[in-house]
């Protein structure tokens, strides 16, 4: 019982937020009349770094199923619950701030272009404000624990030998392919271009959410480009991208279908595109092509070896093994 209580329990936390996130990715489809939602869900379902997150004792999908409330909630205009779910959202994940307030921005655009009263601007930014403000409340510990300083929030991203311009371009890069994997990569490229201006039937909501989920998408690129550390950083924006998507360019079965096919052969197989030079710390990487287990296979391998680790430096070679950058 102790046990289930501890890990396992967490960790059924997890599945049951990743699962209440794509509830309401449904929901939203519906609201939004964004047709074949279903396999829509399951490209952000068999993304690996969702699998994982959602198996996982992290923040990741309790942060997110808090953004998506947030953004629906201001999507229906109840900005007063939106600014208690976004300020739970940032208490999760700080970062949470610049998905946040990029949907915020969206939605502020969005009012600007439609001529809405002054009055209901500004409580739009009165929501934004209350969020933020609710928000810092969750950090007042860790600031009075770092001596009433912000050096909290100083992320551990190795030394500086590692993020050259190069390298860290790269990074971005490198880890932003390999969150669908480069199969689906390439074929999502390949949708946008061809099928870009393929845009579902334009009416009041859908031009609101699309400002909505378009900002908060851009604030978690904007995030990325300036930390490309992991690619579970991504995962908020891959659930606002997937409605997007929806909502234009991947508004066909089978563009979804070859989609959905090559993210879930990126669990199984996948494709090495680089090589580090000191696995987990490159400070240098030459490029590959060479074939390689898909990244839930691998990550499943990895916690089978780390189950047998009692000590960190015996976790730090298993996890090394996969030799990220």
């Amino acid at each position: 019982m102790g046990h289930f209580c501890g890990s396992v329990g967490t960790n059924i936390v997890s599945m049951c937020a990743a699962a209440f996130i794509l509830w309401r990715f449904l929901a939203l489809c519906r609201k939004l009349g964004i047709a074949h939602e279903y396999l829509l869900a399951g490209c952000v379902l068999f993304v690996p770094a969702y699998w994982i997150a959602a198996s996982s004792t992290t923040d990741y999908m309790w942060s997110i199923a808090f953004l998506i409330a947030a953004a629906e909630l201001l999507l229906d205009s109840r900005l007063a619950w939106a600014s208690i779910a976004g300020a739970i959202a940032m208490g999760f994940r700080a970062s949470n701030s610049l998905v946040l307030a990029g949907a915020y921005a969206g939605l502020l655009i969005y009012a600007w272009q439609s001529k809405w009263p002054g009055a209901r601007i500004l409580r739009i930014l009165a929501s934004g404000i209350a969020a933020a403000v609710l928000g810092a409340l969750f950090f007042v510990p860790s600031w009075q624990m770092t001596n009433r300083t912000l050096q909290f929030l100083t992320p551990g991203i190795g030394p500086a030998a590692m993020w050259t311009l190069k390298m860290h371009v790269g990074r971005f890069f490198y880890k932003g392919i390999y969150l669908f994997g480069p199969i689906a990569t390439v074929l999502l490229l390949f949708f946008i271009a061809r099928d870009w201006k393929r845009l579902s039937p334009v009416n009041a909501e859908n031009k609101k959410a699309r400002f909505i989920f378009l900002g908060a998408f851009l604030g978690n690129i904007v995030l990325f480009a300036k930390f490309p550390v992991e690619v579970s950083y991504l995962l908020p924006g891959l659930v606002f991208f997937m409605l997007l998507a929806g909502m234009s360019f991947l508004n066909r079965k089978s563009s979804i279908v070859a989609v959905l096919c090559g993210i879930a052969s990126f669990n199984v197989f996948s494709i090495s595109l680089a090589k580090p030079n000191i696995p987990m710390h490159a400070t240098n990487a030459k490029l590959t092509f060479t074939p390689r287990k898909g990244a839930l296979v691998e990550d499943i391998e990895m916690r089978l070896k780390a189950k047998q680790c009692e000590t960190a430096t015996c976790w730090a070679k298993n996890v090394g093994e996969q030799s990220a950058l």
